[in-house]
């Protein structure tokens, strides 16, 4: 197939146009089976009806199948995305996805996917420019396709899938992928702003420019009517934006009136994106819990994730707006409208953060004082020091976990180790306890605890795929106290006083130079509450290490990264109770669970953990109420 833009006779169908001509990306594998490419799985090329069928087992990471394009690629231009035709001949639902590559392997593609009950077929729809619940991603090149995977995540039995058709579609009005969501003038500021008034939206121009991922819609009197599937996790409506994006400068935020008309309560979110890599998080969202009847306005204020401190989203070069749902359980549909900007920039909340995503490209120098000292000035003493310089960890500081932390991997000592005067927390791909992967942690719990001061730790973090470093402070209210299951929840407890530190907290996945600072408190059920940010950044080092620290004063936090002030946190309800230390690999969860197996060896290596007490927080902590409540 020579490459070419196929553009003869269009047939238009709800948006959606499907070109007479358009080519057949099956048809190489017809002729070539050696075109295709099995991936844990056993793939049975195109027979009389031109399917493909692919079979797996469990426990095959991302079982599927790769089809590849003749010698000279295909020349996609003039289509909006790729869409394949597939159906589940396993006994239960899969999620399936398809990926489009250009030269570049999963760092040039486009992904989506589709959940596919037994029996079923259904279409998964690939848009250029546009990857997992359409949020922009890599802006691929159209004329330049070599490669698509049809795969399934992480199956939990085996089974098969039948790729009955693969062909390019287009949608009437989609602009070009280069085009989409980069504002490319004055400088990358966007130069369309709305009315005095903010609306952001033309009832009159009906569905033009909207994009449906897993939904459809259209236009009652000034409302869209969009219908949510359950085909996937995230099903949402992105509203239209204009070439080079939205400058909202002049407004504090975004702001849609949403209805729930369905029978059951739902989660809806309005995120705001700027240009850039989604997986980075270069947005701002918010969410709502909207009862069955229940109408409320969901309002994104800039620089704000759910009211705390979020991404320092440029109100200048807003180019994206969505609406979607978390995990629906039955096809819903909202009644969205009165889209538009609200409030002024001196309406957005001051930073608790103090850097910016232009500092993980500034080289740092570290201090000579850093690690001698707290980077603040008072009477101090050390009061904590573990410098790894053993062969082993030191039963007295800590304990290295045996424990189950989440369904999908589990604690185990053996990936704790201390070696060249480091300690290396590791994982495995190993099946423990029904969970598929193991990982290091090491606690202090009952060892040692103390109230207030400076915490530190020198780290260098993984660049894994799939890893969760961490290090934080957890309450103990006794170091010597009662070992029985109740007592130990009660030290532990993060009620009456008690808090969860989070002094770092990193995910591969983000890349170098940016990390999570965070608390928690009042449990993990429904008084959970908590205050965050994902988005504090730094710089790299010479040798690639990193000091993360927090200062722990009563009412107030402040956090450090090689001895520079990068965020605080003012609050009457900071913990008083004793932390104790704890430092672990976590995988999976918060983190992607497609683990890099290639580098899973990698550790998350600690150098050292001091921590200090000043005079005056030393008074202070002697003040502090370790007693817990009577039930009533």
């Amino acid at each position: 197939m020579k490459k070419s833009a196929l553009a003869l006779l269009v047939l238009t169908f709800s948006g959606l146009s499907l070109w007479a001509g358009a080519p057949d990306l099956l048809e190489n594998a017809k002729s070539d089976p050696a075109s295709l490419k099995e991936h844990k799985s056993v793939v049975t090329p195109p027979g009389a009806d031109g399917a493909i069928r692919v079979e797996y087992n469990a426990d095959g990471g991302f079982p599927g199948v790769q089809i590849a394009a003749p010698p000279e690629g295909w020349d996609l231009s003039g289509f909006s995305g790729v869409e394949a035709e597939v159906a589940n001949e396993g006994a239960t639902a899969k999620s399936i996805a398809l990926r489009v590559d250009n030269k570049g392997g999963s760092n040039a593609s486009n992904t989506e996917s589709v959940k596919i009950g037994p029996g079923e077929t259904k279409k998964v729809r690939v848009r250029f420019g546009y990857s997992y619940g359409g949020n922009p991603a890599y802006q691929l090149d159209p004329s330049s396709v070599v490669a698509l995977l049809v795969f399934v995540g992480k199956p939990a039995d085996g089974g098969a899938f039948v790729i009955k058709s693969v062909t390019p579609f287009k949608e009437e009005g989609a602009p070009a992928p280069a085009t989409v969501a980069q504002p490319a003038t004055n400088g990358g500021e966007a130069t369309t702003s709305p009315s005095i008034g903010g609306e952001l939206l033309d009832p009159a121009k009906g569905a033009e420019g909207f994009k449906f991922s897993h939904s459809s819609g259209s236009v009652e009197g000034d409302k869209i009517k969009a219908t949510f599937s359950t085909d996937t996790d995230y099903p949402g409506v992105h509203f239209p934006i204009p070439a080079g994006g939205w400058n909202l400068s002049a407004f504090g935020g975004v702001e849609v009136t949403a209805t729930n008309t369905s029978s059951v309560p739902i989660t809806a979110v309005l995120r705001v994106d700027n240009p850039g890599d989604w997986k980075q998080g270069p947005w701002n969202s918010q969410s709502v819990k909207l009862a069955p009847g229940a109408t409320q306005t969901i309002q994104v204020t800039f620089g704000k994730n759910n009211g705390q401190p979020g991404y320092p989203l440029d109100s200048k070069k807003i180019s994206g707006i969505q609406v979607f749902l978390a995990k629906p359980k039955q096809e819903i549909t909202l009644l969205l409208g009165n889209l538009k900007a609200f409030g002024s920039p001196g309406a957005v909340a001051g930073k608790s953060t103090l850097t910016s995503p232009a500092d993980r490209n500034t080289p740092v120098t570290p201090p000579d004082w850093l690690g001698k000292r707290p980077p603040v000035d008072g009477d101090w003493t050390l009061t904590f020091e573990d410098n790894f310089d053993g062969t082993a960890l030191d039963s007295s500081k800590w304990e290295a976990s045996n424990s189950h932390f989440s369904k999908f991997f589990y604690y185990q000592k053996e990936k704790a180790r201390v070696e060249n005067g480091v300690l290396r927390l590791g994982a495995e791909k190993k099946a423990v306890e029904g969970r598929e992967y193991i990982s290091g942690q090491v606690t202090g719990f009952g060892k040692w605890a103390q109230s207030y001061g400076y915490f530190e730790a020198r780290v260098k973090l993984p660049t894994t795929r799939g890893f969760w470093p961490a290090f934080w402070l957890m309450p103990d209210r006794d170091v010597n106290g009662p070992t029985d299951q109740q007592s130990i929840w009660n030290r532990n407890s993060t009620k009456w006083g008690g808090m969860e530190f989070d002094i770092l907290e990193h995910l591969s996945e983000w890349g170098p130079g940016r990390h999570n600072v965070a608390v928690h408190w009042d449990g993990y059920g429904d008084q959970h509450q908590a205050w965050g940010d994902t988005n504090v950044y730094y710089g790299p080092t010479p040798d690639g290490w990193h000091v993360f620290g927090m200062l722990w004063e009563p009412g107030k936090l402040t956090w450090y990264i090689d001895g520079k002030k990068t965020a605080e946190w003012e609050n009457p309800r900071v913990g008083s109770v004793p932390g104790h230390l704890l430092l672990s690999l976590q995988l999976g969860g918060w983190a992607t669970k497609d683990i890099d197996l290639s580098k899973i060896d990698e550790t998350f290596d600690i150098d050292y953990v001091k921590v200090w007490q000043r005079k005056d927080l030393a008074e202070a902590a002697k003040n502090v109420d370790l007693s817990i409540p009577a039930k009533k």
